[in-house]
């Protein structure tokens, strides 16, 4: 950071890895590339949960560290174009274009349990408290819920 400071106070407008945005200055902590499969239109948003980053690509689902970009664990869902996950509590939830809902357990990837939606799904699932609401592409509306068991 001091590295930049110098540099953006010298005049040169941007440092490597800076920029000065107004009175702040932006630094960019690292890049990470990871070996994914597939092209990036494949890329959905990213969900941020405590330490954790969580995205989908390729049919996977990944877990990243935030702080260092490091690839804590990866679940191959065997599913083209996964939503965006969805977050409750410990669990994941993704929905696959091409018919089946994912939850996983968000701390190590494993399937807890899948349920097909007819017709797939290009929208990300909505996420209501302990409700999960999947609209799919045959135009119905699913609703989960996460109740304790007895």
């Amino acid at each position: 950071v001091q590295k930049a400071k110098e540099a953006l106070s010298k005049g040169f407008g941007k440092a490597e890895g800076a920029a000065r945005i107004h009175r702040y200055i932006l630094e960019r902590l690292y890049t990470f590339e990871w070996p994914a499969p597939k092209p990036a239109q494949d890329y959905i948003d990213a969900v941020l949960a405590g330490p954790h980053l969580y995205t989908t690509a390729g049919g996977s689902l990944y877990c990243f560290q935030k702080k260092n970009g490091k690839i804590l664990w990866e679940q191959d869902l065997e599913a083209a174009e996964l939503s965006q996950p969805g977050l409750y509590e410990d669990k994941l939830v993704t929905v696959a274009a091409k018919g089946k809902a994912f939850f996983l357990n968000r701390l190590n990837g494993d399937i807890l349990h899948s349920w097909y939606v007819r017709g797939g799904s290009y929208s990300d699932p909505v996420l209501d408290g302990r409700r999960i609401y999947i609209l799919s592409n045959a135009a119905r509306l699913y609703a989960f819920e996460f109740r304790q068991s007895p």
